[in-house]
């Protein structure tokens, strides 16, 4: 384990430190770590000397492990820290909403019903192929009449436009971005698709094409094994999917599917959504930066942008009513997955027990002290001070005399 240390004061000279837990399903085999000088300003970490760790398989996922850490340094200095590590990660949860309230659910998602699931849709050689598209080049396309409207951040539009860098927009453009942004941006293109938004010369490689699948209820672009500029061995084949309104969802807006068959050069690209005010929007990715909640681009990765807010199908390893015990103390959440408010039930053979509940960084969010054995505490997604917190996986510890027992929560908008 690689720990990071900051500093704001004064510098301070031959860090080391000693790591401790008390989990039972932690075993430390090297407790021991050198830091070594620490600056005004900066950080270090232990890289030449890391602490050794082991996390029992049968940790639930979700589970919060409580470290503390002692720290000690020339000049008499020492100090002891206190830190949190999830098992597991928050990739299973959906990214956004943005500010009209689209979300970005991707295949990983799988505690929700709005997980997509991969299922290519070939339209090279059955579609209609923008022949000679070139480099930096845009062209307009009428939707089929049959398909209706498509409507996109409450705008009906019957024309898309289709770049040869790896986005769409809804309407018409003339813009032929290459050099993509983190949406939304003012430099980017009005009512932006940006599947794969990136600098490619689709004149090498198989193409780009559009379809109305009339039978899947749906419209396609692929780009087909597109070159990326200046390059000759690197391609890559991806597609945005259009549903119709036969495809309901929250708002009337169409449903969209991002689908990537391969995975050779997503580095730096784009993959989001913006209006066509570009001020509103949603940024799945960014020249390889993601937000903690969504799952890297590879090959079959699919992500759907509806504005659907979460439905929970079960989340695993935790029920939607969830009970947790040990021998002298039981709890019981329900549920799990909540907008407005959960319960927290507490039963035990003693007094005076604490609920505390923590966000992922470790720092706490909202205690309360039960004075009886039997209780329940009703949290309506609020810190200490009243204020609402942001919708994220947080962690309950309930803990006495008798012993602790820790799970975890999901608050969706």
């Amino acid at each position: 384990m690689i720990v990071g240390l900051s500093s704001a004061g004064s510098a301070i000279t031959g860090l080391s430190g000693i790591l401790r837990s008390d989990d039972p399903c932690v075993m430390i085999t090297d407790s021991a770590g050198v830091f070594g000088n620490l600056g005004v300003g900066d950080t270090i970490q232990n890289e030449a000397d890391c602490f050794t760790i082991s996390v029992n398989s049968n940790a639930p996922i979700g589970n919060l492990l409580e470290f503390e850490l002692l720290v000690n340094g020339t000049s008499d200095y020492a100090c002891t820290l206190n830190f949190s590590i999830m098992v597991g990660d928050s990739m299973n949860l959906p990214t956004g909403p943005d500010g009209y309230g689209y979300y970005a659910y991707d295949n990983t998602d799988i505690n929700f019903t709005q997980c997509p699931t991969f299922s290519w849709l070939e339209i090279g050689g059955v579609g209609t192929q923008l022949i000679g598209l070139g480099d930096d080049e845009t062209r307009p396309v009428d939707l089929p009449p049959n398909f209706g409207p498509f409507r996109y951040y409450g705008v009906d539009y019957n024309q898309i436009s289709i770049c040869s860098n790896g986005w769409i927009a809804a309407g018409y453009t003339s813009m032929q971005s290459y050099n993509n942004e983190s949406l939304p941006s003012i430099r980017s293109p009005e009512a932006i698709i940006a599947v794969s938004w990136d600098d490619y010369n689709p004149l090498y490689g198989g193409g780009v094409w559009y379809h109305h699948d009339v039978t899947n209820h749906c419209f396609i672009v692929e780009y087909d094994s597109v070159y990326y500029y200046g390059s000759e061995i690197l391609w890559d084949k991806f597609q945005v999917i259009i549903y119709d309104t036969t495809i309901h969802t929250a708002t009337g807006d169409n449903a969209l599917l991002f689908q990537y068959q391969s995975s050779n050069n997503y580095g730096l690209n784009t993959v989001g959504i913006a209006d066509h005010t570009r001020t509103i929007g949603l940024c799945y990715s960014f020249n390889n930066f993601y937000p903690a909640t969504a799952a890297y681009l590879q090959s079959e990765r699919a992500v759907c942008l509806v504005t659907d807010e979460p439905t929970a199908v079960s989340e695993y390893p935790v029920k939607p009513d969830l009970k947790v015990t040990n021998s002298e103390l039981k709890v019981w959440v329900r549920p799990t997955v909540f907008k407005n408010r959960t319960e927290i039930i507490v039963s035990s053979l003693t007094k005076n027990t604490k609920i505390a509940i923590y966000d992922r960084t470790g720092r706490l969010i909202n205690s309360h002290a039960q004075l009886d054995r039997s209780h329940c505490f009703l949290w309506d997604g609020t810190d200490n001070a009243g204020r609402k917190v942001k919708a994220g996986v947080y962690f309950v510890i309930v803990q006495n005399e008798l012993g602790k027992v820790k799970t975890r929560l999901i608050r969706i908008e």
